[in-house]
């Protein structure tokens, strides 16, 4: 670890993200030892089958996954986890899908042929956000695959987006993560 930090200060990086899982404290422990600290805490989330709450829908479209990666690069929160950026949803390839409700909402589903359904990302363009877009997108899915669970790593940071999730039965996982930072000393 001190070399790969001893190479970023060489490349002038500003600094370097990691995420551990909160229980893993000996790993926990020495990065904070070598000086980083925690950012913000990152949940997972899981929806059974049948307990998403029934609710108004509409009907889900079939879009092209890198198209979705480009509006969450235009209207994306910012400062989101890598795992959650623009970058790294571009580089999502099938068997992944993605869907759309008259280009409002969109979400890209990992693992549509077997067992739980990742939810890579939902975005609602900014200018429909607040107006329930986003929770017929979700119930919209759970009519496509009644039969599934849906599942989020912990990846998504603590606030908003999880309250949403939760109020809409998703349950958060008990496994969490901690995104830590260290900055790095700019030379002269």
């Amino acid at each position: 670890m001190t070399e790969a930090l001893g190479e970023a200060r060489a490349r002038g990086d500003r600094s370097v993200l990691l995420e551990v899982f909160k229980r893993n404290t000996p790993a926990v422990r020495l990065y904070q030892k070598l000086g980083f600290r925690a950012q913000r805490r990152l949940i997972g989330y899981r929806r059974e089958p049948g307990k998403l709450s029934p609710g108004k829908t509409g009907t889900l479209t079939e879009a092209d996954p890198l198209g979705v990666a480009r509006i969450v690069a235009r209207e994306g929160e910012r400062d989101l986890p890598w795992m959650l950026a623009a970058e790294t949803i571009s580089a999502i390839t099938s068997p992944a899908r993605a869907y759309h409700l008259d280009h409002r909402a969109y979400a890209v589903i990992e693992n549509p042929e077997t067992g739980p359904l990742v939810l890579a990302t939902l975005i609602v363009r900014q200018a429909e956000r607040r107006k329930g877009w986003g929770s017929r997108l979700l119930h919209a899915l759970e009519a496509e695959f009644p039969d599934r669970p849906f599942f989020v790593p912990a990846i998504v940071p603590e606030g908003p987006v999880g309250t949403f999730l939760v109020e809409l039965g998703w349950e958060p996982e008990p496994l969490s993560q901690s995104e830590m930072v260290l900055k790095l000393p700019q030379a002269a």
